[in-house]
């Protein structure tokens, strides 16, 4: 039985991964920053990375949940502005992509409401 949930697994991934390779990712609005999940136990994703047109952003619809930013691919101004924004707990729309691990930062659209 074991065996069996492990092939299932293993054949979902193969089947993800194929699928992503041949997905070409584009430039979107996404939410870097501030979350405004709150939780009465730790670990808490009070910083993080989702799409920015979800209606109400929960843990699910996070792509990034660290206390930390990942390593940013932007112009130094839109760097030192994401990193402002990361630390002071504020929340920024930007137009970019997060691929393997690194936000591409096209531009910086808004603050988040």
């Amino acid at each position: 039985m074991r065996l069996i949930s492990v092939l299932l697994v293993a054949a979902g991934l193969a089947v993800t991964i194929t699928h992503a390779a041949g997905t070409e990712i584009s430039s979107a609005g996404l939410r870097v920053g501030k979350t405004n999940i709150f939780c009465v136990q730790m670990p808490c994703p009070w910083r993080g990375i989702a799409v920015a047109d979800s209606p109400r952003l929960v843990p699910a619809d996070l792509m990034w949940s660290q206390q930390t930013l990942p390593p940013l691919a932007a112009s130094s101004e839109d760097t030192d502005r994401i990193v402002e924004a990361w630390n002071g707990d504020q929340c920024l729309i930007i137009d970019g992509s997060f691929v393997a691990g690194i936000l591409q930062v096209d531009g910086i659209a808004d603050e988040c409401a």
